[in-house]
C-alpha cells in the first residue's frame, strides 16, 4: 500500500480486511490495547494520506461467532487518498448483515448529488482583494435603510448589505472559476505572443497578464482556505488543491447519509430524513415543559 501510494495521482480507493484496527473504539471484548500491528496500521494510513471513508450501519465488521467470549472488531474498511475526494466526494460505505461469514459485506456507493440545496449566505474574505470593494461596501452602507431603534438600524443594514453583496458577486467580482480559465487564456496568449515577438509593448501586455493571473490564483487560495476552515498553516503556503480536498472532506462529515427510527428501521432516503427532522423538533418545540421537584 505504501509502495503504491508514493507514485499514485489518480483517484484512488481502496478497500477490505486489513486485520487490524485504528483506534480502541473500534474493537469491544477481548484485550483492548495497541499492538504493534495497530501502531503500524496508524503509520501506514498517515504516510499513505489515506482518509478513512467512515460508514452506516454496525460498528464493528467481524464477530468471533462465541456468545460467552465474544469479541467485535472493525477490520474491515475503505480508505481514499485526496483526488477521490475531490472526483468522488459523496462515496458512502455501508456495514451490511453478517449472515455466511464472520466478516461483514461492504456496500459502496459514490454517485453525484444532483439535487440542489440553497446554501447560506458567508462573506469572502476573498472579495477584500477586491480594488473596489471598501468604496462599493460604503456607498452600499449609506443607501440602507435606518432605524431610530440601534439594534433594529443595525439589522436592517446588515440585511440590505447581504443582498448587496450577493448582487455585487455576481455582477462586479464575478464567478472565480470562469475569471481562472480566462485569466489563464490571457496569459498564454500574452507569454507566446512575447516568446515570438520579445518586443517592449509584448513584454508589457505579458507582465501585466501574468500579475493579473496571479492575483486570480490568491482569491482562489483565501476562497478555499475559508473553506477549509484551515488556520494552522503559514501564511505563505500555497496548495489551493490541498484546500479543496479538505473542504470537501469536511463537508462529507456534515452530511446525514441515514437515521435509524425507534423500532430500529434505517432509513437513507432525503425525503424520509428530511421529515424525521421535522416530526422530532416539532414535538420537541411543541411539548409542555417538564416541572421537576425540588
Amino acid at each position: 500500500m505504501m509502495d503504491f501510494s508514493v507514485p499514485c495521482k489518480e483517484p484512488w480507493l481502496i478497500g477490505g480486511d486489513f486485520n487490524s484496527f485504528l483506534a480502541l473504539h473500534e474493537k469491544k471484548g477481548g484485550k483492548r490495547n495497541y499492538s504493534r500491528s495497530t501502531m503500524d496500521f496508524q503509520a501506514c494510513v498517515s504516510a499513505a494520506g489515506l482518509e478513512d471513508a467512515g460508514y452506516t450501519g454496525s460498528n464493528y465488521t467481524w464477530f468471533n461467532g462465541q456468545h460467552q467470549n465474544g469479541i467485535w472488531i472493525r477490520l474491515d474498511r475503505v480508505f481514499f487518498n485526496a483526488n477521490w475526494t475531490i472526483n468522488y466526494p459523496t462515496v458512502q460505505v455501508q456495514h451490511l448483515g453478517r449472515s455466511c461469514s464472520d466478516h461483514c459485506p461492504l456496500l459502496i456507493s459514490s454517485k453525484k448529488d444532483s439535487e440542489k440545496v440553497p446554501s447560506r449566505f458567508t462573506f469572502q474574505q476573498m472579495w477584500c482583494t477586491q480594488e473596489k470593494f471598501t468604496s462599493d461596501s460604503s456607498a452600499a452602507w449609506r443607501m440602507a435603510p435606518t432605524s431610530s431603534l440601534p439594534l433594529i438600524n443595525m439589522a436592517m443594514k446588515l440585511r440590505f448589505l447581504k443582498s448587496f453583496y450577493k448582487k455585487w458577486n455576481k455582477e462586479v467580482f464575478g464567478d472565480l472559476s470562469t475569471n481562472i480559465k480566462e485569466a489563464e487564456a490571457d496569459y498564454s496568449t500574452a507569454q507566446n505572443h512575447y516568446d515570438e515577438d520579445p518586443s517592449t509593448e509584448n513584454y508589457n501586455v505579458y507582465c501585466q497578464a501574468k500579475e493579473k493571473l496571479e492575483h486570480i490564483l490568491s482569491q482562489e487560495e483565501v476562497f478555499w482556505r475559508q473553506k477549509s476552515r484551515i488556520k494552522w498553516l503559514q501564511e505563505g503556503d500555497k496548495n489551493t488543491k490541498f484546500f479543496h480536498a479538505y473542504a470537501i472532506s469536511q463537508r462529507r462529515h456534515s452530511v446525514i447519509l441515514a437515521l435509524y427510527r425507534e423500532d430500529g428501521t434505517r432509513i437513507d432516503r432525503k425525503e424520509d430524513i428530511a421529515a424525521m427532522f421535522i416530526t422530532y423538533f416539532s414535538a420537541a418545540f411543541t411539548s409542555a415543559p417538564h416541572q421537576l421537584d425540588i
